[in-house]
């Protein structure tokens, strides 16, 4: 099976910091990234601050408000949410047929090894996530 191992270049859409409008509970997010991290946050109303945040931004906002209880127990369900809004969208379910047959591995170089692979290791959670949406 081919793989793709860069989330970059013409494959970019598949990265969370992609932009591309999400709208989650109500709210309209400009990338994935920043509408994940906001589901981090336990002040439903506080989520509106990080519509427009970039990804790097919303994650140290996230960081430094109240958690939801749940959600060390359950992070994949929040970005699995997150990745069938994104793909909701026509054009953008479009692009992700497009890797059909491929696996998507999230290499990265900032040592993420849980939703990604860095150095050859990891569990590539986010590109099980959009293999999981592509193929439903």
């Amino acid at each position: 099976m081919e793989s793709i191992n860069s989330f970059t270049k013409e494959y970019q859409f598949l990265s969370n910091a992609y932009n591309s409008p999400i709208e989650i509970d109500g709210i309209s997010y400009t990338n994935a990234e920043s509408a994940f991290w906001a589901q981090r946050v336990k002040d439903s109303r506080a989520r509106n601050k990080f519509s427009r945040l970039s990804g790097n931004k919303a994650r140290a906002k996230a960081i430094q408000a109240e958690p939801v209880e749940d959600w060390d127990e359950n992070i994949n369900h929040y970005m699995e949410k997150v990745l069938k809004a994104k793909f909701s969208d026509p054009k953008m379910m479009k692009l992700l047929n497009s890797t059909k047959g491929c696996k998507l591995i999230n290499t990265n170089t900032y040592r993420d090894d849980y939703w990604g692979v860095y150095m050859g290791k990891g569990k590539n959670v986010l590109g099980k996530l959009l293999m999981k949406i592509r193929d439903q």
